[in-house]
């Protein structure tokens, strides 16, 4: 038999023993109706404290194991679904813009620039012409044009 199996049966013969003596003589001398008071009133608040215990522990003990998995839950967020995460939406991202550029900017972006100049040129030369019709009039009365005439078609040359 090991330490604790004596131990357990000393402290089994000996609260044994102590009811057997004291436990009669005590009920005796306070009557049935008085010990069966005290017995309720401690039962009742051995019950009251044994469940405020359970309860007071099942409380902390869950609310351990909920701060363990919120812990838990964030430490997993923040290592593997933020990095699984920044993985996905940079492959992802390099991808879309690989092939939005490719399909879409680049073509997009010649036509845009092709009709970008072709729209410079026409304004400017709708400018150049009205320019030369308002600026440019002749001389009503030696029906000949005025000396701008030549300054205009530099101007024209040099912005068309």
């Amino acid at each position: 038999m090991t330490e604790s199996t004596y131990a357990r049966t000393f402290v089994t013969l000996f609260v044994c023993s102590f009811v057997r003596t004291y436990v009669p003589t005590y009920v005796s001398l306070l009557g049935r109706s008085q010990v069966h008071r005290y017995l309720r009133s401690f039962y009742r608040s051995f019950v009251r404290s044994y469940i405020r215990t359970f309860i007071s522990l099942f409380v902390r003990f869950f609310s351990y194991v909920r701060s363990f998995f919120q812990s838990f839950a964030r430490s997993f967020v923040r290592t593997y679904v933020h990095s699984f995460i920044r993985m996905y939406v940079r492959t992802y991202a390099r991808s879309f813009v690989r092939s939005f550029i490719h399909t879409y900017v680049s073509t997009n972006i010649r036509t845009f620039v092709r009709s970008f100049v072709r729209s410079l040129v026409r304004s400017y030369r709708s400018f150049a012409h009205s320019y030369v019709r308002t600026r440019y009039q002749r001389n009503e009365r030696t029906k000949e044009p005025t000396n701008e005439r030549s300054n205009v078609r530099i101007y024209i040359c040099i912005y068309v």
